[in-house]
């Protein structure tokens, strides 16, 4: 096999003209059999000519060659081969094929950058038997027979491209005119660049606009995702599938719906006529065009939605394609949301990222704006991690790149806390609210009533978004009672400027792009909202309490609170800057539960650190709490005497205090600190110091908890008859506490005393009692280590 060549590479693409036609005309296995056949003869050829295969699919080639004339010969031949290979049925496969030659980048197995999707365009302007090529391909060879077809404009909307046909001696040279832009009447504005990463977006709002049944089709997403992009090049691809034309009409400029109609006139070049009227004149010339038109930016013009249906009605071979911020609310509308590009991994390997949609964009647009840039080890990470910053919004990505002439990619990441401020200076022939991230939100934000201004901006309180009971407890729509907080969320949804995914149990989480949230933190801050922020860390604060209220373990509660692991950390901070300190200690103490639950030890270790820096502010009801977290966390962080250094200060309090402190579910403070210390002895292995520890915590009151350590510390010295009576106290005590987590626990440590004793009807009763209790919970890995003991 060819090896993958690099640098100057002459790629050659090829398809079968009217593959479908001939797959209705073959039928299923007749036309495998012709496929099969197409795919032996060129793939024979180009290997015999050094060609390494790229891709083959479906009736497709993409292959590279490292010498223009390796390729041009390839071409030639397989051309010769397909008109004289015996095909069923006399029914003959007409090939396609298009030559470019760049300096495409490898990404092994394939290319990536503008060559190829420009070797791909000149492919799809040409006809079966055809070999078209590029005005680069024709300047590397020498000797070759071409004839120049003249500029045309591909489907790419770029620059009109010179284009050569290669004369192959004893077959057909006289072709149809090119499937270019030139040959059905349109006004597709060039582009200065090429699309790059909207392939599968592409296919689709095609295949919408391709189906019989849907005439209207409407391309939604917030600022910045490229809907205007996306829905010039679909126009593009399906130019020559409407006789009368595909046009562009610009809606942006203009403010007032009812001039939509006269817009589009004139776009049309359509004069008025005495005594009629316009909307009639428009209908009048399109009821007979099988044309495409393209109305962009329709979000601000939403009343002349009315106006849209009628020209459909009356027009029955027109399609639209609409771009806006919302849908246009009409029957037989299909709505399309564009999304993000793909963001990746900064950890990738080089390769791999090229493959990501967004990096390739800016990669291709670094390039073109200093001349310099190329993806490589060095940068590669930093450029991964600014396309995940920017939300893979194609504005933003296409602005950061722009400044790789003045930045480099590291550089460029640090500062993007900054990002609405650092993304300006974007070309200066495009609109302006493109020119500038912020112009781009501003456009959307201007568009919205006060309720949804007011909302809009409260609800950058929640930094990874909210679900609907937390908007309503924490948002204010502006003080109207006749409209909701749903009512403005789903007003935000339509609009694009939020987004909705589905929660870990099923509810909805509304959130916004960071680039988006960025904004309206600045609304929101310019408005000098304050009150939002305090009643959102009320919510969350709340949240913790009635969790960690009832005796939980392992729930659906406590994944409800990891959901919310940022609005929490929101909610430490504001306390942490209020001064709250009291609440800042009470909401540490219980999250430590949670981040031991979840591993998160350097988090936990971090606002223990915080809250602990406010001791001395602290009554011993706020204190106590938080050092037996805290206690827990450094413990299982491994910093051991840290831990116990935590745990005899807790006593030094609790002592002082009279040993009345209770922690969460009775136990008293005092007992459940002096077994954990008893824990930390055992695992030492000091048994003795274990069992004075836990003698102690007898002596001071100690239940369930302390009598299920001594069960623990029984059965670890083989003393079984102690154990038991330990463990079955303990139980009685979990019972009348209603710790249902930790009676499953006692009655497995019973299975496993009556285990050792050699009496196997007990331990399989005691566990099949305890597995009930661990599956009434939902406690996997309890009842997987259940089962386990039944084998």
């Amino acid at each position: 096999m060819a090896v993958q060549p690099t640098g100057t590479v002459t790629l050659l693409f090829s398809d079968i003209e009217g593959s479908t036609r001939l797959l209705e005309r073959l039928g299923p296995e007749r036309y495998r059999d012709a496929l099969d056949l197409h795919r032996r003869l060129l793939r024979k050829i180009f290997r015999r000519h050094g060609g390494y295969e790229v891709d083959c699919e479906g009736d497709a080639f993409f292959v590279a060659f490292a010498r223009a004339e390796d390729a041009a010969l390839a071409a030639g031949e397989s051309q010769q081969a397909l008109t004289d290979a015996e095909w069923p049925d006399g029914q003959e496969i007409r090939v396609r094929i298009g030559i470019h030659s760049g300096e495409p980048l490898a990404a092994p197995p394939k290319y990536v950058g503008i060559d190829v999707h420009k070797a791909a365009r000149v492919m799809a302007a040409g006809h079966g038997g055809q070999v078209l090529l590029s005005a680069a391909t024709q300047r590397l060879l020498d000797g070759e027979d071409m004839v120049s077809l003249g500029e045309h404009r591909l489907k790419d909307l770029l620059q009109p491209e010179p284009l050569y046909q290669l004369v192959i001696e004893g077959l057909p040279s006289d072709f149809p005119a090119l499937k270019t832009l030139g040959d059905r009447p349109t006004n597709l504005p060039v582009q200065p660049n090429a699309l790059i990463g909207r392939e599968r977006e592409l296919a689709e709002v095609i295949a919408l606009l391709r189906d019989g049944d849907t005439r209207l089709v409407t391309l939604t997403g917030p600022g910045g995702t490229g809907k205007t992009r996306l829905a010039l090049q679909a126009a593009a691809e399906l130019l020559e599938e409407f006789p009368s034309g595909a046009f562009f009409i610009s809606l942006a400029p203009i403010r007032d719906p009812a001039l939509v109609v006269s817009t589009t006139a004139q776009t049309l070049g359509l004069r008025e006529v005495a005594g009629e009227r316009l909307a009639d004149t428009l209908a009048f010339y399109l009821e007979q065009k099988a044309m495409l038109l393209v109305l962009d930016n329709f979000e601000h013009l939403l009343g002349a939605a009315a106006d849209v249906s009628a020209l459909l009605q009356r027009c029955g071979r027109l399609n639209l394609l609409v771009t806006s911020r919302e849908r246009l609310r009409l029957r037989g509308e299909r709505m399309y949301s564009v999304p993000s590009l793909t963001v990746a991994d900064p950890d990738l390997d080089v390769h791999d990222l090229l493959a990501t949609e967004s990096i390739a964009l800016f990669a291709a647009r670094a390039e073109a704006a200093s001349g310099e840039f190329v993806l490589d080890e060095t940068n590669a990470s930093a450029v991964a991690g600014i396309c995940a910053r920017l939300d893979g919004l194609p504005l933003a990505i296409e602005l950061a790149a722009a400044r790789t002439n003045a930045l480099p990619p590291h550089a460029l990441l640090g500062r993007l806390d900054e990002r609405l401020a650092l993304l300006t200076g974007g070309d200066r022939d495009v609109e302006e609210r493109q020119r500038t991230l912020r112009a781009t939100i501003d456009w959307s934000y201007d568009l919205l009533d006060r309720s949804e201004k007011a909302l809009f901006a409260q609800l950058s309180v929640f930094p990874d978004g909210c679900r609907l009971d937390a908007a309503e407890a924490v948002c204010d729509p502006d003080g109207d009672v006749s409209i909701t907080v749903f009512d403005v969320i789903s007003s935000l949804l339509e609009k694009s400027l939020m987004r909705r995914r589905v929660d870990f149990d099923g509810e909805a989480r509304y959130w916004m792009l960071e680039t988006i949230r960025e904004y309206a933190v600045e609304r929101r801050v310019a408005g000098g909202e304050v009150d939002v922020v305090r009643r959102h860390a009320e919510f969350y604060f709340g949240l913790v309490g009635e969790v960690f209220g009832t005796e939980l373990d392992m729930t659906a509660e406590i994944e409800r609170l990891a959901a919310e692991h940022a609005n929490l950390l929101a909610a430490l901070s504001w306390a942490e800057e209020s001064g709250e300190v009291g609440r800042l200690a009470l909401a540490v103490a219980d999250l430590c539960r949670l981040w031991l639950h979840r591993g998160q030890l350097q988090e936990g270790m971090r606002w223990v650190d915080v809250a602990l820096a406010h001791r001395r502010a602290l009554d011993p009801e706020l204190l106590v709490p938080l050092l037996i977290g805290a206690a827990a966390i450094c413990r299982f962080a491994g910093e051991i005497d840290r831990a116990k250094s935590l745990m005899h200060e807790n006593l030094r309090v609790t002592t002082a205090s009279g040993n009345r402190i209770r922690v969460r579910h009775g136990d008293l403070a005092a007992a459940h600190t002096l077994a954990d210390l008893a824990d930390i002895a055992t695992d030492e292995g000091d048994l003795d110091e274990a069992q004075a520890l836990l003698e102690r915590g007898l002596a001071v009151g100690g239940g369930a908890r302390i009598l299920a350590s001594l069960g623990l510390l029984a059965l670890t010295r083989d003393q079984l008859d102690e154990a038991q009576s330990y463990y079955e106290r303990a139980l009685l005590a979990f019972r009348g506490a209603g710790h249902d987590f930790n009676q499953a626990v006692a009655v497995a440590m019973l299975a496993e005393i009556a285990r050792r004793r050699g009496d196997a009807p007990a331990a399989r009763a005691h566990l099949g009692d305890a597995l009930c209790g661990f599956k009434a919970l939902g406690d996997e890995a309890a009842i997987a280590d259940t089962l386990t003991e039944f084998a």
